[in-house]
């Protein structure tokens, strides 16, 4: 698939608890240049958790869409965005608490450099069998309350070869 032609010696574990999940990947490149990858847990599970995967694709494909060249930070904060206003999660007195935890990469294929921006999942990097960079993703509460966004710019990581980036 997309993966494997972008990064042949990577993979994907993905084993779903039922058989409707709430968990799904996405693999993008809008440039010849540049990959995006994501991993999703949307809250909920057999069909809520599904229903709120089908939203959260959707919704990703359409942030990275207005984003093509913005850092993962803004992807997400775009998709924030999307998600409070589809689950009408601006509106007061909302009650809903669906959304999704998400870790997201984008690759300067190149320059051979990651960013990384997330929401309570990590992005662990390892490098000669030794742990480099873990980072557990920015707190975002608007994914599943209304507050602001956090901003935070994260550094450009320099990958290596033999480098382990684990999702």
């Amino acid at each position: 698939g997309k993966l494997k032609s972008i990064f042949p010696e990577s993979f994907i574990f993905y084993k779903a608890k039922d058989i409707l999940s709430g968990d799904f990947y996405w693999i993008s490149q809008p440039k010849p240049d540049t990959a995006i990858l994501a991993v999703c847990d949307c809250t909920g599970h057999g069909v809520p958790g599904a229903f709120m995967s089908l939203l959260g694709f959707n919704m990703l494909k359409e942030a990275i869409q207005k984003n093509p060249y913005g850092s993962p930070a803004d992807i997400l904060t775009t998709l924030n965005a999307l998600v409070c206003n589809m689950l009408l999660q601006q509106q007061d007195g909302a009650t809903s608490q669906y959304g999704m935890d998400i870790a997201m990469i984008k690759i300067d294929l190149n320059g051979k450099t990651i960013q990384f921006a997330g929401a309570h999942n990590p992005l662990f990097i390892l490098r000669n069998g030794e742990g480099l960079w873990r980072r557990r993703g920015i707190v975002w509460p608007g994914f599943r309350r209304r507050e602001k966004v956090i901003h935070r710019f994260l550094p450009v990581i320099q990958v290596l070869r033999g480098d382990l980036e684990h999702l």
